[in-house]
């Protein structure tokens, strides 16, 4: 179970809320509430993440117009060289670029570990690929973003770093402006999402390597990956156990849930309570969370009655479904649907 850093989505929802979108909407969606998102040096969960993902589908013309604006190489990487100077300044200070993009996919953990990121070493060239259980279209959207920031970390070892790009959904009409960042080393609608980079590229020396400085930064980031590792949030595996015991076909109130997932858990209602609260959420929030979340994914991507959804959410009634879904987001599930489906 991975997590990801709440400033992403901070940066992009600044974005998107100065263009008229509603970031409470995606924020419900995607279970994610304003104090996760607020937090200090916060962390969203995988879960969370990827349905943040999934709700960027929506706005994905200005996600990718915030990709174009964001992509140039100073203010890339001086925007996160501010939050992860150890990874930042740890792959500018490599002996090489395979060393640097070694060490940026070894401890890419601090920025988010919710897409597997692998390295595959090849005789001319290497290859970075996402490999994840989740539909291209959504894939896409994490792997320009990775590839934009690799890509700009190679520009300060050589001014046109000589790589592929393989990315299976990008609208035609913004394919020129990625072909011009990537300086027209891009193939779409590939069957990986993937960027190879050369070998005439991995062996360019690093002019100004500090040896000493080096050593000193891998202990550091060493110690930060473990300090980060260790803090994953824990209310994630709350909300799966959640999502999976209201599918049974018996409705279920927030009490009969608590004491299941508490069986499950082998810990007691207090222990629940505290490590939540820990996380700064309560289990009530949590269920509402993972209805609303499953409500808005069953709305737009099934053509269900609103009474099998409701069913589905593990809920008594289908005005018991109205009231609540009308509640969250100030609107009834018929006219979301209706809004999302045309769009």
């Amino acid at each position: 179970m991975g997590s990801c850093a709440n400033w992403i989505a901070i940066d992009i929802l600044d974005y998107l809320k100065q263009r008229g979108v509603r970031p409470e909407i995606i924020l419900l969606h995607s279970g994610i509430t304003t104090d996760e998102l607020e937090c200090n040096n916060g962390r969203l969960n995988q879960q969370q993440y990827w349905a943040f993902l999934t709700s960027l589908l929506n706005y994905k013309s200005l996600f990718y117009e915030y990709l174009i604006e964001q992509r140039h190489s100073p203010e890339t990487i001086h925007f996160v060289y501010q939050r992860y100077p150890e990874l930042i300044g740890l792959c500018l200070n490599s002996p090489d670029v395979a060393t640097a993009l070694q060490n940026f996919v070894e401890n890419r953990v601090l920025i988010e570990d919710t897409n597997r990121l692998t390295l595959q070493y090849c005789q001319n060239y290497w290859q970075i690929e996402l490999d994840n259980e989740q539909p291209d279209n959504i894939l896409s959207l994490g792997a320009i973003s990775n590839f934009i920031l690799i890509y700009n970390l190679l520009g300060f070892y050589c001014q046109i770093p000589h790589v592929k790009i393989n990315i299976s959904h990008v609208p035609s009409s913004y394919q020129h402006h990625f072909n011009q960042f990537f300086n027209d080393q891009c193939e779409y609608n590939h069957h990986t999402q993937s960027m190879l980079v050369y070998k005439d590229s991995l062996t360019i020396k690093n002019s100004q390597f500090n040896h000493s400085l080096y050593q000193l930064q891998k202990i550091e980031i060493k110690k930060k990956c473990f300090t980060n590792k260790a803090s994953e949030p824990w209310d994630s595996i709350v909300a799966e156990l959640v999502e999976k015991l209201i599918e049974q076909p018996v409705p279920t109130t927030n009490s009969q849930l608590l004491v299941k997932v508490c069986r499950q858990l082998n810990i007691s209602r207090w222990t629940l309570n505290q490590r939540l609260q820990h996380n700064h959420t309560h289990f009530t929030k949590v269920v509402h969370q993972v209805r609303i979340k499953k409500a808005c994914d069953l709305l737009i991507n099934t053509n269900l009655p609103m009474l099998e959804i409701s069913q589905r959410l593990g809920l008594s009634s289908q005005a018991v479904f109205s009231r609540l879904f009308k509640s969250s987001l100030n609107c009834s599930p018929l006219v979301y649907r209706r809004c999302h489906q045309d769009n």
